[in-house]
This record gives structure tokens, C-alpha cells and sequence, in this order.
């Protein structure tokens, strides 16, 4: 039963720990894309675009 609880436990702190480590909390955007982008340029655009799709203001 220990082992049972212990291992729940790891694997919720772990859990916990990637999603901290990801940014994923309130007052963070996270935007995922489906190709990648080498040129800083190019990644900057992208992101623009993406928020202004979703009806965001950028400047």
C-alpha cells in the first residue's frame, strides 16, 4: 500500500514540476506551432500573426 501511495505521490510532484518547468501557469501564453522556425525573423512574425488572429493587440 506504501509503494502504491509513494509512487502517486512522485509521479504527482513530477507532474507538478514539468509544468512549472514548461511555463504552463496563469498570465503565461503558450503557443505551440506546427512547423519549426530558425530565422528570428521569421519566429517573431509568426507570432504576431498568431496573436493577432486571436484577436490580440501587437506592437
Amino acid at each position: 500500500m506504501y509503494i502504491i501511495v509513494t509512487i502517486l505521490l512522485i509521479s504527482l510532484l513530477l507532474f507538478i514540476l514539468f509544468n512549472w518547468l514548461m511555463g504552463y501557469k496563469k498570465g503565461n501564453n503558450i503557443i505551440d506551432f506546427n512547423e519549426s522556425y530558425f530565422n528570428f525573423n521569421e519566429y517573431i512574425e509568426a507570432i504576431k500573426k498568431k496573436l493577432e488572429d486571436d484577436g490580440r493587440e501587437v506592437t
